[in-house]
């Protein structure tokens, strides 16, 4: 079916359920109802979005390339939710594009930076 324009409906109907007053709806209906990993980070399903964003980019372009295995990295992991995140939101974009993705996470710990050592390789600038 096509809109007097001659669009296509559907197109029509996915580019309205955007708009900000049906986007809420929208998006609670998507929530429950898909698993495509795409679709979740053009709709910002998940609890870090921008994780989930940057890894359907880089999995879709490692795949244009023709690269099978690429790794995420997390600086800063302190609690660990990010990372758990990282990880299961890397499982589902490994499952519908084919390419591996390894997960990485590096923080100091509680304790911060080491002290200086008194070095030459010091650089105490702030």
């Amino acid at each position: 079916m096509t809109t007097p324009g001659g669009s296509d409906m559907p197109h029509f109907i996915s580019r309205l359920a955007a708009e900000p007053p049906f986007r809420v709806l929208s998006r609670a209906i998507l929530r429950s109802v898909t698993s495509s990993t795409a679709t979740r980070a053009r709709w910002d399903i998940s609890s870090r979005p921008a994780y989930l964003l940057g890894l359907t980019a880089a999995a879709s372009q490692a795949k244009r390339q023709g690269v099978q295995e690429i790794a995420s990295i997390e600086f800063g992991v302190a609690g660990g939710a990010g990372l758990i995140t990282m990880q299961q939101e890397a499982e589902a974009v490994e499952r519908d594009s084919g390419v591996a993705i390894r997960v990485y996470g590096f923080d100091m710990g509680p304790e911060g930076l080491p002290g200086f050592i008194g070095d030459f390789r010091d650089h105490p600038e702030e």
